[in-house]
Protein backbone atom coordinates (compact mmCIF):
# COMPACT_ATOMS: atom_id res chain seq x y z
CA UNK A 1 0.00 0.00 0.00
CA UNK A 2 1.31 3.70 -0.69
CA UNK A 3 1.93 6.10 1.77
CA UNK A 4 -0.75 8.66 1.79
CA UNK A 5 0.61 12.70 1.05
CA UNK A 6 -1.23 15.26 2.06
CA UNK A 7 -1.19 18.71 -0.37
CA UNK A 8 -1.54 22.56 0.30
CA UNK A 9 -1.51 24.16 -3.21
CA UNK A 10 0.11 27.57 -3.18
CA UNK A 11 -2.54 28.35 -5.92
CA UNK A 12 -5.65 28.47 -3.45
CA UNK A 13 -4.32 28.55 0.40
CA UNK A 14 -6.58 31.46 1.63
CA UNK A 15 -7.57 29.50 4.15
CA UNK A 16 -5.89 27.58 6.55
CA UNK A 17 -6.80 23.86 8.37
CA UNK A 18 -7.30 23.27 5.04
CA UNK A 19 -5.73 20.23 2.90
CA UNK A 20 -6.15 20.85 -1.12
CA UNK A 21 -5.36 17.42 -2.20
CA UNK A 22 -4.54 13.91 -1.06
CA UNK A 23 -2.73 11.04 -3.01
CA UNK A 24 -2.58 7.42 -2.21
CA UNK A 25 0.42 6.97 -5.33
CA UNK A 26 -2.71 5.87 -7.19
CA UNK A 27 -5.54 8.47 -7.34
CA UNK A 28 -5.59 12.09 -6.51
CA UNK A 29 -8.61 13.45 -4.64
CA UNK A 30 -8.91 16.84 -4.93
CA UNK A 31 -11.09 18.99 -2.09
CA UNK A 32 -14.08 21.22 -3.24
CA UNK A 33 -13.44 24.58 -4.70
CA UNK A 34 -15.07 27.47 -4.48
CA UNK A 35 -14.56 30.97 -6.08
CA UNK A 36 -14.38 32.26 -2.18
CA UNK A 37 -11.47 29.59 -2.02
CA UNK A 38 -8.90 31.05 -4.80
CA UNK A 39 -6.35 33.78 -3.69
CA UNK A 40 -5.43 34.08 -7.71
CA UNK A 41 -6.23 38.45 -8.96
CA UNK A 42 -7.96 36.23 -11.63
CA UNK A 43 -10.85 35.19 -9.59
CA UNK A 44 -13.97 36.11 -10.04
CA UNK A 45 -17.19 35.86 -7.78
CA UNK A 46 -20.58 36.90 -8.43
CA UNK A 47 -22.25 35.08 -11.94
CA UNK A 48 -22.36 31.48 -12.08
CA UNK A 49 -20.27 31.30 -15.45
CA UNK A 50 -17.37 33.24 -13.61
CA UNK A 51 -17.63 30.64 -10.30
CA UNK A 52 -17.71 27.90 -12.43
CA UNK A 53 -14.45 29.55 -14.41
CA UNK A 54 -12.81 29.99 -10.85
CA UNK A 55 -13.31 26.53 -9.47
CA UNK A 56 -12.37 24.53 -12.48
CA UNK A 57 -9.18 26.80 -12.85
CA UNK A 58 -7.74 26.17 -9.00
CA UNK A 59 -8.82 22.74 -9.74
CA UNK A 60 -6.74 22.63 -12.36
CA UNK A 61 -4.20 24.84 -10.80
CA UNK A 62 -3.74 22.01 -8.17
CA UNK A 63 -3.27 19.06 -10.60
CA UNK A 64 -0.66 20.91 -12.16
CA UNK A 65 1.05 20.91 -8.84
CA UNK A 66 0.86 17.14 -9.43
CA UNK A 67 2.01 17.47 -13.35
CA UNK A 68 -1.47 16.25 -13.48
CA UNK A 69 -4.58 17.84 -16.31
CA UNK A 70 -7.51 17.94 -16.54
CA UNK A 71 -7.61 15.10 -18.85
CA UNK A 72 -6.66 12.69 -16.13
CA UNK A 73 -10.09 13.98 -13.56
CA UNK A 74 -12.24 10.25 -13.75
CA UNK A 75 -14.56 11.88 -11.72
CA UNK A 76 -15.80 15.25 -10.54
CA UNK A 77 -18.88 16.32 -8.24
CA UNK A 78 -20.70 19.83 -8.35
CA UNK A 79 -22.56 21.23 -5.81
CA UNK A 80 -24.70 24.59 -6.86
CA UNK A 81 -27.25 26.81 -4.92
CA UNK A 82 -29.36 26.43 -7.58
CA UNK A 83 -29.93 23.81 -10.36
CA UNK A 84 -31.56 26.64 -12.04
CA UNK A 85 -28.21 27.73 -13.18
CA UNK A 86 -27.43 24.33 -14.84
CA UNK A 87 -27.24 25.01 -18.08
CA UNK A 88 -25.40 28.44 -17.96
CA UNK A 89 -22.86 26.29 -15.70
CA UNK A 90 -22.24 23.28 -17.98
CA UNK A 91 -21.06 25.51 -20.78
CA UNK A 92 -18.20 26.78 -18.87
CA UNK A 93 -17.60 22.83 -17.17
CA UNK A 94 -17.80 21.64 -21.13
CA UNK A 95 -14.68 24.07 -22.37
CA UNK A 96 -12.08 22.69 -19.48
CA UNK A 97 -12.22 19.13 -20.01
CA UNK A 98 -11.40 17.17 -24.05
CA UNK A 99 -14.41 16.06 -25.79
CA UNK A 100 -15.07 12.86 -25.56
CA UNK A 101 -12.87 12.43 -22.12
CA UNK A 102 -15.35 14.35 -19.88
CA UNK A 103 -15.44 12.18 -16.63
CA UNK A 104 -18.35 11.08 -14.70
CA UNK A 105 -20.05 13.39 -13.03
CA UNK A 106 -22.62 13.88 -10.25
CA UNK A 107 -24.44 17.52 -9.70
CA UNK A 108 -26.55 18.19 -6.81
CA UNK A 109 -28.77 21.11 -5.52
CA UNK A 110 -26.91 22.22 -2.52
CA UNK A 111 -28.94 24.80 -0.87
CA UNK A 112 -26.63 27.06 1.16
CA UNK A 113 -22.56 26.74 -0.24
CA UNK A 114 -19.34 28.49 2.08
CA UNK A 115 -19.63 31.93 1.92
CA UNK A 116 -22.47 32.76 -0.31
CA UNK A 117 -20.78 31.22 -3.41
CA UNK A 118 -22.97 29.32 -6.11
CA UNK A 119 -21.34 26.41 -6.78
CA UNK A 120 -18.51 24.23 -5.32
CA UNK A 121 -16.14 21.52 -7.31
CA UNK A 122 -14.26 18.55 -6.12
CA UNK A 123 -12.55 15.84 -8.14
CA UNK A 124 -10.36 12.70 -8.32
CA UNK A 125 -7.61 12.19 -10.92
CA UNK A 126 -5.83 8.92 -11.72
CA UNK A 127 -2.19 9.18 -11.02
CA UNK A 128 0.18 9.02 -13.94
Amino acid sequence: MSELRYHISAAAEKYSGFCHAVTDGNYLFLSGQTAADSKSPDARTGTIEEETKTCLTSLRNILGDFGLGMEDVLRVNIYMRSLADFDRMNRVYETFFPEGKRPARTTIGAGELFEGSLIEIDCMARMR
